[in-house]
């Protein structure tokens, strides 16, 4: 299994050749037109790019922590049903053992419930400190993919590139455009799979209407304590407090993507 560290270099390799992929592009371009102080504004364009890159890269470091927690919550939880359901076939619920074990089961619940609420804490706080962040990669992920789009269509059209009839043209075109989806995926998809695990953590609370018999009045409370934490605080991500992010609004932004780039296109071609 990767470990946290290991993902972490793979983002930023896959960002960083992104980049290098978008830099070797735009020289090539403009090969014909090249001069020192075109070099350099392309190197200070890189530079700015990395430092984001870095920033993003801390972002998805601390979203793959908040991850593993939560697999962690879910993996306790399971083993907590289990034992809760082994409980409920205990006959002589007169005796001590029954309600002993009744009150360590919720006793260990109560924990997994905090520590759900202080990630649930810690994911607001990472939104908000990361606002900034969240709302320059929204806009740098839009205008990279309309931009990619625009420029494989003219390095194509065009004959100023060198790209319409080169092998190894299409081949770096289609590497930027690869490493672009996989920057682009990476981060809004780790979001998701965070709130995936909640889901999942939830469906594993219900599971506890299928035993067979009642539990112990105070074990039943904090099961429905924990599912009423779940259902008023739920995970939720958004843009600066302007919009959430969701997996139907990235599909729309995609789409909107496209169709502004082939507006470009469009106005191109007249």
């Amino acid at each position: 299994m990767a470990t946290p560290f290991s993902d972490h270099q793979i983002l930023e390799s896959i960002a960083s050749d992104a980049d290098v992929m978008h830099t070797i592009l735009d020289l090539s371009a403009q090969r014909k037109k090249l001069n020192l102080s075109l070099v350099l504004n392309i190197v200070v364009l890189y530079t700015k790019n990395t430092i984001f890159n870095i920033g993003v890269g801390l972002y998805y470091l601390a979203e793959l922590q908040v991850l593993g927690l939560f697999e962690l919550i879910k993996s306790d939880l399971e083993k907590l049903i289990k034992e809760t359901e082994s409980v409920c076939l205990i006959r002589n619920r007169r005796g001590g053992v029954f309600a002993t074990k009744c009150c360590f089961l919720a006793d260990q619940l109560d924990i997994l419930a905090e520590r759900h609420y202080n990630l649930r804490a810690i994911v607001d706080e990472m939104t908000e400190l990361f606002k900034i962040q969240s709302l320059s990669m929204s806009m740098v992920y839009y205008l990279s993919a309309m931009g990619t789009i625009y420029f494989t269509f003219c390095s194509i059209w065009y004959n100023n590139t060198g790209f319409d009839s080169s092998l190894w043209g299409f081949l770096l075109i289609a590497l930027s455009i690869a490493f672009l989806i996989a920057d682009n995926s990476i981060s809004p998809n780790l979001g998701f799979l965070i709130q995936d695990q909640v889901r999942e953590i939830n469906e594993k609370l219900s599971e506890r209407t299928l035993f067979s018999q009642e539990l112990d009045p105070r074990l039943e409370t904090v099961f429905e304590n924990y599912k009423l934490q779940l259902a008023c605080n739920p995970i939720e991500y958004n843009i600066c407090g302007l919009f959430k992010v969701e997996r139907d609004r990235i599909i729309g932004m995609i789409n909107s993507a496209i169709m502004s780039s082939i507006l470009l296109v469009q106005w191109e071609l007249k």
